[in-house]
């Protein structure tokens, strides 16, 4: 006999004498008795801090960061833009969000969750390196994968820590954006672009407005 423990929003289910197998998120469990359960393996985590959302239709990122950040954090997952669509609510506090995935984009993703107002910090983590008119979208950060646990645990606490305060996030949003312009394109591309000449006027003026520690600038 084997006894199954499960905690939901609904309380703990408990399960006896049954039969397991797992079909994509979830755990199906059918009791000898053919009473039929359907749990969401997202609940059989334990509860950490703040609530991640990790959005990817490659299994094997899914996996690594769900298993990088379990620990540490309260993971919720999902394998397309429809199912994050379904998951992301006023609880989660990060998203991370794979750009290119089939049915929904990540950008469509993006748009909807902002739509919604939810202000969830928003990290796009991409095989594709961004293309300068992308920063006129509205994520907080934007990194490409392959990554390491430690980058994006690191990452994911300078976000929290900001998250609270709009005028800071809003500079780091747009530092990050500045960053990542730097690395993709030329000076003489940027000098002449005036999406990076906005986004560096807006950060000036942020910069006068709060008081940015100079590594940060």
């Amino acid at each position: 006999m084997f006894l199954f423990i499960f905690s939901n929003e609904f309380g703990l289910l408990f399960v006896l004498d049954s039969f397991v197998r797992i079909e994509g998120s979830f755990i199906h469990i059918e009791a000898t008795t053919n009473i039929m359960f359907l749990a969401d393996i997202d609940y059989c985590m334990s509860d950490g801090g703040a609530k991640i959302l990790v959005v990817d239709d490659e299994p094997r990122f899914v996996e690594a960061h769900r298993r990088w950040l379990e620990d540490q954090y309260t993971v919720v997952v999902a394998y397309d833009g429809d199912e994050a669509l379904e998951k992301v609510d006023e609880t989660v506090d990060v998203v991370l969000l794979d750009r290119r995935m089939p049915t929904i984009s990540g950008l469509e993703v993006l748009e909807t969750i902002r739509d919604r107002g939810l202000d969830c910090v928003v990290i796009v983590v991409s095989s594709v390196k961004p293309e300068i008119d992308i920063v006129n979208n509205q994520f907080d950060d934007y990194i490409v994968k392959p990554t390491d646990q430690e980058t994006l645990i690191e990452l994911i606490e300078e976000w929290l820590d900001v998250r609270g305060h709009d005028q800071r996030r809003e500079y780091r949003a747009l530092e990050s954006k500045r960053e990542m312009l730097e690395t993709q394109e030329s000076t003489r591309t940027l000098a002449d672009n005036d999406i990076y000449s906005n986004l560096t006027d807006r950060l000036n003026t942020l910069q006068d407005a709060i008081s940015v520690p100079e590594d940060e600038s």
